[in-house]
């Protein structure tokens, strides 16, 4: 199985299970690649962040949820770094 199979069949079991999606998404940049590489998600989840959430500015985290899911809060915490990346929150 390659990177493209692998990503179909994740899409199809994130979408059957209305799943939420935490990723550290390294293989992209931005918010536009992000979306190409998780088409078939786009048109049942919500992509949390469109910023760049790592301190080297190059790389991409996301949380992705349902579209029906209601999200009270989002926000990346920049004060606090365990790692290169950013901790991403969403409340829901």
């Amino acid at each position: 199985m390659d990177f493209k199979d692998y990503f179909i069949e994740f899409q199809k079991d994130a979408i059957k299970n209305d799943a939420i999606v935490c990723g550290d998404f390294n293989a992209v940049l931005g918010s536009s690649e992000l979306v190409r590489v998780l088409d078939k998600l786009q048109s049942t989840h919500r992509f949390c962040f469109d910023e760049i959430t790592t301190t080297d500015g190059k790389r991409t985290d996301n949380i992705l949820v349902p579209k029906a899911t209601k999200i009270k809060s989002q926000y990346i915490e920049t004060k606090i770094t365990p790692s290169d990346h950013f901790l991403c929150v969403i409340e829901i």
